[in-house]
């Protein structure tokens, strides 16, 4: 930053001395010349940079909102998803006791036979 901020200074007091010479009319040395060229190219550089930094933030802006759209569309389906886990527990719930009661049913009932096939015969 340092070396930029002595770069810039001496940049800008040779394109005034360049400029100065242009106001009276004077003639341009090829250093003169190279001192505008320069001058150009960093006011161009500038701008350029200036534009990059607005491309990137819009650019950031975007990708974070699409980021927060996903973001509130995964919720919602994890949401959903876990919905549809509590009633599929509930009805695996309901299914083990129906199917605890219809074992002891039929157990009961086994018994039930034994006994009166033991009694007969």
């Amino acid at each position: 930053m340092f070396r930029e901020d002595i770069f810039d200074k001496w940049l800008n007091n040779e394109s005034q001395k360049v400029q100065l010479k242009l106001e009276k009319d004077e003639a341009l040395t090829q250093d003169d010349k190279l001192i505008v060229l320069i001058k150009q190219q960093s006011n161009h550089i500038f701008h350029l940079d200036i534009d990059l930094r607005k491309e990137i933030e819009d650019l950031r802006t975007e990708v974070n909102g699409k980021f927060d759209s996903l973001r509130v569309e995964f919720n919602e389906q994890f949401k959903d998803i876990k919905e549809e886990m509590k009633y599929l527990n509930a009805r695996i719930d309901g299914l083990t006791w129906k199917l605890l009661g219809g074992m002891s049913l039929l157990m009961g009932l086994f018994l039930a036979l034994l006994k009166i096939i033991n009694f007969v015969g």
